[in-house]
């Protein structure tokens, strides 16, 4: 079954509401395992490779695609962006998922989860700035309060062990910013161009295979993580399951851009960190529910279901269901060169 007849079904057989909610745990089912097995393999296997780690993702996804990157490539049909836009965005892609598994071994849980709190504001300002999308007070409102209940849930697993590493605070700043780009550009091809999941994931993720192997051999991450693997075969099992888990949970964050755009997109990768928060009291019994916690908790519940809220909303004044082309409102260029009534353009139209 193809990523675009999974988009259909999501958009015409469901309320937008329920698709949202199975997208955001479909979502948090993907990266569940990925998460455990990256950590597994640096803790076990000494595999401490972000480049590689990524390049794995990237190269599985392309293979996935293949079938779809033969047509790109040798239909006559022209890509419904420029060559140099996909580029862009797989820079900007493997460049932010790299330095986030960098993340992941220089600060801790709660640390990481602090300073990636803002994340889902500055995907907002990049709708705003690049996109010129405009956004209602209430969605406003519902992006603060999850925001706000992400800083909380970060502080309440605050300890006296948390590491600020400083290489990390600023790989994950630049991460966040990187992640923002992409997000939007995602959303430019996918929703304003009205490419075909096939066909972007095909393109970012061949090129970016291309540059993270390249990236992953200058650097040496390549040779070594061959020889720990070589060292202790089993370490094969994890960097499976990290790949391939990985490579299906980029599948369902691109079926999610398609549908609900970037904003949405952000905030259900990011809700999964409160997931496993949540998860980690019933497996952990020493860890102690605190104030935090449970102010959090309500924070992001309540901006949550006030999205949820807005989208029913729309969908009954309008009465009929949103096409796969975008139902937000955009003031950029859409495809084939023609300006909406605004006059506005986008910063990615070139």
């Amino acid at each position: 079954m193809s990523a675009s007849l999974i988009c259909r079904m999501l958009e015409e057989k469901l309320p937008r509401s329920i698709s949202m909610v199975l997208v955001c745990f479909a979502i948090y089912a993907a990266f569940c395992l990925p998460g455990y097995a990256h950590k597994y393999l640096n803790n076990h296997y000494s595999i401490n490779a972000p480049v590689f780690l990524t390049f794995t993702q990237f190269f599985t996804v392309t293979l996935l695609c293949s079938p779809s990157l033969y047509r790109a490539t040798f239909s006559k049909k022209k890509l419904s962006v420029k060559f140099v836009i996909y580029f862009l965005t797989s820079t900007a892609l493997l460049v932010s998922m790299a330095l986030d598994n960098y993340c992941v071994l220089r600060l801790n849980y709660s640390t990481e989860l602090l300073f990636k709190s803002p994340k889902v504001l500055t995907v907002m300002v990049g709708n705003i700035v690049f996109l010129k999308k405009a956004f209602s007070v209430s969605e406003i409102l519902s992006t603060s309060l999850v925001v706000c209940g992400f800083v909380g849930m970060a502080l309440g697993d605050f300890s006296g062990k948390n590491n600020f590493d400083l290489n990390g605070i600023a790989a994950v700043v630049v991460s966040l910013t990187l992640e923002a780009i992409a997000s939007n550009m995602e959303e430019y091809i996918l929703k304003l161009c009205n490419a075909t999941i096939e066909e972007s994931m095909s393109l970012i993720f061949t090129i970016g295979t291309g540059l993270t192997l390249s990236w992953s051999i200058c650097t040496g991450e390549f040779l070594n993580a061959c020889i720990k693997i070589r060292e202790n075969p089993a370490s094969l099992f994890y960097l499976a399951i990290y790949s391939i888990l990985g490579a299906i949970g980029l599948f369902v964050v691109f079926i999610s851009l398609k549908i609900f755009g970037s904003l949405q997109t952000v905030m259900f990768t990011s809700i999964r960190k409160v997931i496993n928060s949540c998860v980690a009291f019933f497996i952990f019994h020493d860890r102690i529910i605190s104030f935090w916690h449970i102010t959090s908790l309500f924070l992001v519940a309540s901006g949550f279901a006030l999205n949820i809220s807005d989208i029913s909303k729309n969908e009954k004044k309008e009465g009929h269901r949103p096409s796969l082309e975008g139902s937000q409102n955009y003031d950029v260029l859409v495809e084939g060169g023609e300006e909406d009534p605004s006059g506005n353009s986008g910063l990615f139209d070139v």
